[in-house]
């Protein structure tokens, strides 16, 4: 494969995550989080395992690199909106959420760089593997955390923060008449 195929298909890749992000938004409003996470992590799971596997095959490199943007498009918005509906999110909470996955979006990309000009390409593959099974990891973590969360809420604090949501989509909403209008 050659330098200009590899940009290809990191292009096909990207371009996948937008046409996945804008598959997830009708989505969203159909699947719970719950299960809409589980579908994109199983997919992202298939997809890199095939991709491990199968990666001397150029029409499945091509195929599974689509399949894998696909999978791996709208995991942090439907994680952030998961956490959402557990806990109230803060500004503080959401700025230390941001802070964290920066610095990851640093450190990985430097790792995989670091493995793949030491060690050969297929360790590419392996890292995204080991990734993906540590997002499997973190998700089931947080069904549990947010079960126990439900769990032990107090009702009227949920009423409470249903009530509040109502007054922010009415807030939102008017809001966003008046910018229409040219009155905001």
């Amino acid at each position: 494969m050659t330098e200009a195929h590899g940009q290809y298909i990191s292009s096909l890749f990207w371009c996948f995550i937008s046409i996945g992000r804008l598959i997830a938004i009708p989505l969203a409003k159909t699947m719970s989080n719950k299960s809409m996470l589980i579908m994109e992590l199983s997919i992202a799971l298939t997809a890199s395992i095939v991709l491990l596997c199968f990666s001397s095959n150029p029409t499945i490199l091509w195929l599974f690199t689509c399949v894998f943007g696909l999978g791996m498009s709208a995991i942090w918005p439907t994680v952030m909106a998961l956490i959402q509906s557990y806990i109230v999110i803060t500004g503080k909470f959401s700025a230390a959420i941001t802070v964290g996955s920066a610095f990851g979006e640093m450190v990985v990309p430097a790792t995989i760089g670091l493995v793949m000009t030491e060690k050969a390409p297929v360790n590419f593959m392996i890292i995204i593997l080991i990734l993906v099974f540590t997002q499997i990891l973190l998700a089931s973590a947080l069904f549990y955390a947010g079960h126990k969360t439900k769990s032990t809420s107090n009702p009227e604090k949920t009423a409470t923060d249903a009530h509040a949501a109502k007054l922010a989509d009415q807030y939102g909403y008017m809001c966003w008449e008046a910018g229409m209008s040219g009155n905001f």
